[in-house]
């Protein structure tokens, strides 16, 4: 085949010299090997020729459901399993029944196999102790057909732990070995891996806590069993040998026994505390005051402890005692040494007993105002820096009262005694003088009046006092306080007078004159305004004196005049000033006789293809001897003559400007005058520019669906080409052309129309590319305008998600073979493009072998074996050969883990150049043989 493999058979033809007709012919199958764990054997006999049944005979045991069913099962007898083997013949019982045949046999030979399993290695033997170590069990077992044997592990659940003649247990448990031939017969054992653990036993203790007496303490640690060593840890970390040690440090330290034999520990913690808190008490203090003239010190022992107390005093005398509690009379500080009996930790106090015995410090008496008109009482206010003072006030008419702040309208002199919380006193005199009520004189006036420039008076208090506040009234509101005030309008206003002093006042008031009335215009036009430009005078007049004119109106600029001259025709204004500054208006109308005369005109004719000449006419425009009429071209057209007439002769169509004057006013009108031409030609066109489907297509086309303008028949012409009633120009290419239309009276049109092309339509695939067998590929397809695209195709599909993906645009897949990939997409015009890319799969086999090896156990190069990589399925069939062609090693499969260790039959090879061949599975399901040599050196 392509692998270069052969196989051959034998056939017999066989003459029949007989005259069989029909010659029987039978097949009892091919040669197989049978597990002997499962010996039953399914027959398959297959007729041919003339045959119609068939017997099976030669063997010694029992067919199922009898000898003659071509698909019978056979089970052998004891004495061919222990044979090994059995041979049965099937045999044709009717080779013809149309002439002398004679019946067709055939053989087929059962072999008996079994797997023998020789035995399992344990490396600690079946125990895994306190360090952990696991457990390498190693399986083996033998065919007895002489093939290879695979073997692997399970547990007891059946789930498979290891594929492999090899197990790492690293737990203990019970674990089956199960070896298995090339055709599925098994055999299998199981061991149990126990644990090995025994624990020994521990005690720890500490001599007591670390205080201010004893800083250091004893560990203590010990164990009845045997073989055993002792380490303590410390709260750092740190690990000390032996069984006691002297420790300073307070916290938890772990005592650990190690059996030696087993490896496995006892652990105990134990806590080292530290006492080394000094005493803590709380001092109450008292003082020496006016009501109480002996001072205590109370110390008050916070948490019951046992202590012993020795004092100092001020005077310097000492005291040592067990009592918490001395009673002094003198001030001044103490000091007090504390002792802890239970851990002689000791601390140092220092207190004081005050001296108390002044009156309440810092005391004022006085008061908040004066009696006068504003107020007729006060409030006394009694204040000290001591706190929990009780006030007492003494005053005249039998006043007395314990109220700090009392109110008091009576003058005279008012005593403030203090008496302190130590039942000291303390005393200050106030005295609170007579009630002042004389009002303030006052003579308000101003200056001012209110008119048109002055809006604003202002009013003076003026009084012989000078501690005195004036208050503005307009209408009973006050509108301000000061010596004057400026007010903005005529009227009477009050004003009422306060004294600093005595809080007493006076009233007055002020009048403020008015003079804001507006002064009177008399006002004077004489005639009207004409389009001859002349002018019309104005003049004004008042009733009282001015200080200034301004004129406003249509074209006029401002003047001081009484008397002015108006050009323009409108409505105009005139402003004046009295001399109170008060302001006068009054709007007046100058009438115009400026009616333009009426401008209208008619073109009598209208300019076609043929006439161009005729008369224009001021139709409808005024008339009469004193009007006149003047022509003139606007755009296009001639005035061949009578411009000035009513009705000129013109030549060619456009716009021409008729003005028409009236003499008696001056005044103009004017008009334009279209002559246009005869609108009934052709001007427009309904067209479909028919684009190609696809670029480079020429199927596109011009189609003219309808003329607008002009009278028909039409003819039409496309670029240069003759004229024609054709309407449709197709198959064009793509480009621009010129299209004219001629309509009966020989007028023309021309039109630019564009046939046009859609981009080229392009998908991209990349460059080829070049990858090893078993390396991954991605091809992606690039479209130009891919939201145009309605359909896309590969020409194969080897990505799974592309299959029945009408957008799968990219392909993921491990090429096996080299491979053209094509790519077609069309568009929604219908478009097609294509590309494609060569995928070439470089199928070398990735493989790797040495060519010399050193079986000397020291972990480098120790045996050999095949290398495998990617692309690579399975190496198999490695079979090495000595110089004289013995095999002397065999391997099924080779995955690189395993191979030759220089060895055959439990015995080590001479150094020596050794043959070697195996079979490589590629990825792409083809089969390649190698061979070599390799070298064995020592």
């Amino acid at each position: 085949d392509a692998n270069g493999c052969t196989n051959s058979d034998t056939a017999s033809i066989t003459v029949n010299d007989c005259g069989c007709l029909n010659p029987a012919s039978v097949d009892a199958g091919q040669d197989l090997n049978i597990c002997l764990s499962d010996p039953q054997i399914s027959l398959s006999g297959v007729l041919g020729g003339g045959a119609t049944t068939a017997t099976w005979s030669g063997g010694t045991g029992t067919y199922t459901p009898n000898d003659q069913d071509l698909n019978a099962v056979y089970t052998p007898s004891q004495a061919e399993l222990d044979a090994g083997s059995v041979t049965l013949t099937l045999i044709t019982n009717d080779p013809d029944g149309s002439g002398p045949c004679v019946p067709a046999t055939s053989q087929v030979i059962f072999t008996f196999t079994q797997v023998n399993i020789q035995g399992v290695t344990m490396a600690n033997n079946g125990f895994i102790d306190c360090s952990g170590i696991p457990d390498t069990l190693v399986g083996s077992a033998t065919s007895s057909d002489g093939g290879a044997v695979t073997g692997f592990w399970k547990d007891e659940n059946g789930t498979i732990l290891s594929p492999s003649f090899t197990l790492i247990a690293g737990a203990p448990g019970t674990y089956t070995f199960v070896a298995e031939n090339g055709i599925g017969c098994q055999d299998s054992t199981m061991v149990t891996v126990n644990s090995s653990v025994n624990v020994p036993d521990i005690s720890a203790t500490v001599s007591g806590p670390i205080t201010c007496q004893d800083s250091l303490v004893i560990l203590l640690g010990s164990s009845t069993s045997s073989n055993v060593v002792f380490t303590w840890t410390e709260p750092d970390g740190t690990i000390r040998n032996g069984s006691d040690m002297d420790v300073n440090i307070p916290g938890q330290y772990t005592f650990t026994v190690l059996d030696t034999m087993t490896n496995c520990p006892a652990t105990m913690d134990v806590a080292v505390l530290i006492d080394t808190m000094k005493p803590t008490v709380v001092t109450l203090t008292g003082e020496i005051t006016c009501a109480d003239t002996l001072g205590d010190i109370l110390v008050n022992n916070v948490n019951n402890l046992d202590l012993s107390y020795s004092w100092l005093f001020p005077d310097g005398v000492t005291m040592s005692n067990d009592s918490s509690l001395i009673d002094m009379n003198q001030g001044g500080v103490y000091q007090l040494h504390l002792v802890d009996n239970h851990n002689g930790c000791s601390s140092d106090l220092v207190d004081s007993i005050v001296l108390n015995n002044q009156g309440p410090l810092n005391l004022e008496a006085s008061s908040s105002l004066p009696l006068n008109c504003v107020n007729p009482s006060t409030q006394l206010n009694a204040t000290t820096t001591t706190a929990n003072v009780v006030f007492e006030w003494n005053g005249p008419n039998n006043f007395k009262t314990n109220d700090p702040t009392p109110i008091v309208q009576e003058p005279g002199k008012y005593l403030l005694r203090a008496f302190g919380p130590n039942g000291c006193v303390s005393e200050q005199l106030l005295i609170i003088d007579g009630i002042d009520t004389i009002q303030p004189p006052m003579s308000p006036f101003t200056n001012d009046t209110i008119d048109c420039v002055s809006q604003t008076a202002i009013l003076y208090g003026n009084s012989i006092s000078t501690a005195v506040n004036f208050a503005w009234y307009e209408n009973g509101t006050l509108i301000g306080v000061g010596d004057s005030i400026e007010v903005t309008g005529a009227g009477n206003y009050g004003v009422i007078a306060t004294d600093q002093n005595n809080g007493c006042t006076s009233n007055g008031n002020i009048v403020v004159p008015d003079d804001t009335d507006a002064p009177l215009i008399t006002l004077m036009v004489d005639g009207v305004v004409n389009c001859y430009g002349n002018s019309v005078p104005a003049t004004l007049s008042s009733n009282r004196p001015l200080d200034s004119i301004s004129w406003s109106g249509p074209g006029l600029s401002i003047q001081d005049d009484t008397t002015i001259l108006i050009d323009e025709a409108g409505t105009y204004q005139v402003y004046i000033v009295g001399d109170n500054g008060c302001v006068g208006q009054k709007d007046f109308n100058v009438d115009a006789d400026t009616i333009p005369p009426l401008a209208a005109g008619v073109a009598n004719f209208e300019v076609t293809c043929t006439v161009d000449k005729g008369t224009l006419a001021a139709e409808g425009s005024s008339s009469g001897s004193h009007i006149s009429y003047a022509w003139d071209v606007i755009s296009n057209g001639n005035i061949l003559s009578g411009y000035d007439s009513y009705q000129p002769y013109v030549q060619g169509a456009g716009q021409y400007l008729l003005t028409v004057t009236d003499h008696q006013n001056g005044c103009t009108a004017s008009t334009e005058v279209d002559l246009p031409t005869n609108g009934n030609i052709p001007v427009d066109l309904d067209y479909d520019a028919v684009p190609v489907q696809c670029n480079g297509f020429k199927d596109g086309a011009i189609i003219i669906r309808g003329v607008q303008g002009g009278e028909s028949p039409y003819l039409y012409r496309l670029d240069d080409g003759p004229f024609g009633q054709n309407k449709i120009f197709s198959p064009i290419p793509p480009g621009d052309y010129q299209v004219t239309i001629q309509d009966v009276n020989g007028c023309t049109m021309e039109r630019t129309l564009t046939v046009g092309e859609p981009d080229l339509l392009v998908v991209d695939l990349g460059p080829d590319q070049i990858v090893k067998l078993g390396d991954g590929v991605s091809v992606s397809a690039e479209v130009n305008d891919p939201n145009a695209v309605q359909s896309f195709m590969w020409n194969e599909v080897f990505d799974s998600s592309c299959v029945g993906n009408l957008n799968c645009f990219t392909q993921d897949f491990y090429p096996a073979k080299s491979v053209t990939l094509r790519a077609t997409v069309i568009d929604d015009s219908g478009c097609k493009a294509t590309d494609d890319v060569n995928i070439f799969v470089d199928d070398t086999p990735n493989i790797f072998v040495p060519n010399i090896f050193s079986p000397n156990r020291d972990g480098g190069n120790d045996f050999f074996t095949v290398y495998s990589g990617q692309g690579v399925k399975e190496v198999y069939d490695l079979e090495i050969y000595d110089r004289w062609g013995t095999k002397v090693y065999y391997a099924p499969i080779v995955d690189g883990s395993n191979g030759w260790d220089g060895f055959f039959r439990d015995k080590e090879l001479p150094e020596a150049v050794y043959v070697y061949q195996f079979y490589v599975l590629l990825d792409n399901g083809e089969v390649k043989f190698f061979t070599g040599d390799v070298t064995l050196v020592r």
